[in-house]
């Protein structure tokens, strides 16, 4: 009895066996991957008036799809009319760049940027960094304010 119990192990062993060859088996267990996709965005410009004067104190806000805003602190111009700003979010292809003017003297403006990212060097979840340069010329606010 013990001889049939051990021939009968042995086919299984061997059935089993060719079951793996046949179909393979993962080595090694899947790694599991949580969070959410993220992309880092660096953008610098200037803002200037129609007459090429730099202007100073402009908001500047970065959007996404639509006019979500993309979580970030304000941005003003300096007194150069310069700005930079970092942005880590959610990865998009198209972002749009507004620029109002917090004395309302020049209407508000905005340009859309689409997003070329660079698929060499990306990670899973890192789209990886995206750099823009805007420059904007804002004209002055013509409406009558009472």
């Amino acid at each position: 009895m013990k001889w049939l119990k051990l021939k009968v192990l042995a086919r299984v062993n061997v059935l089993l066996g060719a079951i793996l060859a046949l179909f393979g088996c993962e080595g090694c267990s899947m790694v599991c991957l949580y969070g959410t996709p993220s992309a880092t965005y660096i953008f610098k410009g200037k803002v200037v008036n129609e007459d090429e004067q730099p202007l100073q104190d402009i908001h500047v806000t970065v959007k996404g799809y639509g006019n979500e805003r993309i979580n970030y602190p304000d941005i003003l111009t300096e007194t150069n009319g310069q700005y930079c700003g970092t942005i880590y979010g959610f990865p998009r292809d198209t972002l749009n760049v507004v620029f109002t003017d917090t004395t309302q003297v020049y209407q508000a403006d905005s340009t859309r940027v689409v997003v070329e990212w660079d698929e060499d060097k990306r990670g899973e979840w890192d789209k990886g960094t995206y750099k823009f340069e805007v420059n904007m010329q804002l004209k002055k606010n013509t409406e009558d304010k009472e």
